[in-house]
């Protein structure tokens, strides 16, 4: 996410940004639960409600984005 993020804000910054075993949706966080020590970055509930990470890979346009193999939430 930091470098989605980092090419909205720097378009020049890079040209593809691969993304390999990352979320399809901060909503990963909530279901999996992730705890505020694991990663406090990506606890800000009110980033989800407003933007999930489709919206944040649309900032970094028009750098073609590859992502792949997915988080997946473990059966319970």
């Amino acid at each position: 996410m930091d470098a989605l993020i980092a090419r909205a804000v720097e378009p020049g910054l890079f040209s593809e940004i691969s993304i390999h075993h990352g979320m399809r949706s901060f909503r990963y966080v909530l279901d999996l639960p992730v705890t505020l020590s694991e990663a406090p970055e990506l606890l800000c509930l009110d980033l989800y409600k407003d933007f999930d990470l489709d919206q944040i890979v649309a900032l970094a346009g028009p750098v073609k984005v590859v992502q792949s193999d997915y988080l997946e939430i473990p059966p319970k």
